[in-house]
Formats: C-alpha cells, structure tokens, sequence
C-alpha cells in the first residue's frame, strides 16, 4: 500500500535538453523542510543555453565530483515513487546516470488532467495557482524547483478523486490516480501550430478535417498530439 512516506521529490539540472547529463540534482522526501541540493562535475561539458536556464558553468563545476549514485540510493529511489514535474525528463537524465525508476507521479501531467490553466509550466502553476513557495525558492533552480514542486503536489493531491482525505486506504487510492494519470495521454484542446495554430481541434475538425487527416500522417507526433488526433478523426 502507498502513502505520502513513499515519495521522494526531485529535479535536476543539466547540460541541454537533448540528452543531457547531470549537473545539479535537488531530493526531498516528503515531509522533510528543505531538499539535499548537490551540483556534479557532468560528463559532458554543460551547454550555452544550459547556462542561461540555471546560471551553472564549467567553471563552477570543474572541481567537482561526478555523479555516482550508490547502490542504496539506487534501490532507495527504485522502491520509491519519484514526483517530478515532466517527470520524463528528469527520468531519462536519471537513466544515463545509471539510476532506474520504477514509480513515478508527473506533475504536469496530472495538473493537464485535473485542473484548467492558460499553462503547465511548474513556475507559471506557482504563480497562477498562488502556492506556498517561499519567494527565496529560485526558479531553475533544482532546490528552488523541488519546493515549489511539493507545493504543486499538495495542490493536485486534494484535487483527485479521492479529495486528499486522510486514511492509509485513500492516501493509496490518491496515489495510485496520480500515477495512472501520469502514464494517460492528454486531449489538446487547442492545435499547437501550423495555419490552425490556437484554434480549437474541435472547430478544425468541423471546417478543415483533412488537415487532421494530413496532420497524423506525419512522423514524431507527441504522444498527446496522437491521442488527439485518432480522437477527432474517430
């Protein structure tokens, strides 16, 4: 059975989007006050568009011990449910470390299934839904991130079917939704480019289904981007 004690919240920082390695990792078990934050020396050197997110150069690293995750942790983090915001992500950074999860709640994920916003990005949700982040929490920052993603968690948590109440039962049954709705495609609402850019799938689909029927066809289509497709074309 899953409880809150489960959880272990993290973020990382690296250096680039495409296949990036460690830089920064922030961890926080849930109820703890603040996040263990360790900046690593990655094995690649960190990208110039890295450094204008999170403000970290080689420099500052040069001297610095790589990531190498211990065989408790690994299994710690294996037996645990990770909570991150586009959780993907920092799984796939994780992995080319050598760390495997096996569990995982995606913040932005559930925030698209459970709540209505003109964004998902977590500092827009910060500020949009007004959580209780401290303001010293720096944004890109993977401590800073880390305390607003438990803020985000706490917010979805009392939002799933369940409520949020408390018992050992509904923590699992609350848990358990998170999870399934971090593996289940989102609908898009709106087409997110090309000459129908903003408009409703639902008005494409009445005045212009063969650009859907064009649209699918192509190749590396986003999983939500797929799923909303086949379900206006059904």
């Amino acid at each position: 059975m899953l409880s809150l004690k489960n959880l272990i919240f993290l973020d990382t920082e690296t250096t680039g989007k495409e296949n990036g390695r460690l830089v920064q990792l922030a961890v926080m078990r849930y109820g703890a006050e603040k996040p263990t934050t360790e900046n690593f020396k990655p094995a690649e050197p960190i990208g110039i568009e890295a450094m204008e997110v999170h403000g970290i150069t080689n420099e500052e690293v040069a001297d610095l011990g790589m990531f190498e995750a211990t065989e408790e942790a690994k299994k710690e983090i294996f037996n645990s449910v990770i909570v991150a915001h586009n959780a993907k992500f920092d799984i796939g950074v994780l992995a080319r470390e050598g760390v495997t999860v096996d569990k995982y709640i995606d913040t932005m994920r559930v925030a698209q299934h459970l709540i209505e916003a003109p964004a998902y990005r977590l500092q827009y949700l910060r500020h949009y839904l007004k959580l209780n982040v401290p303001k010293t929490a720096a944004a890109h920052d993977a401590g800073g991130d880390v305390l607003a993603l438990v803020e985000l968690f706490k917010y979805l948590f009392t939002r799933t079917t369940c409520k949020g109440n408390a018992g050992e039962e509904i923590e699992d049954a609350a848990l358990n939704e998170m999870i399934a709705l971090s593996q289940k495609p989102v609908l898009l609402k709106t087409v997110p480019f090309g000459k129908h850019k903003d408009k409703s799938f639902a008005d494409v689909a009445r005045t212009d289904r063969s650009y859907l029927d064009w649209l699918i066809k192509q190749p590396d289509l986003s999983e939500d981007l797929s799923f909303t497709l086949k379900h206006y074309l059904k």
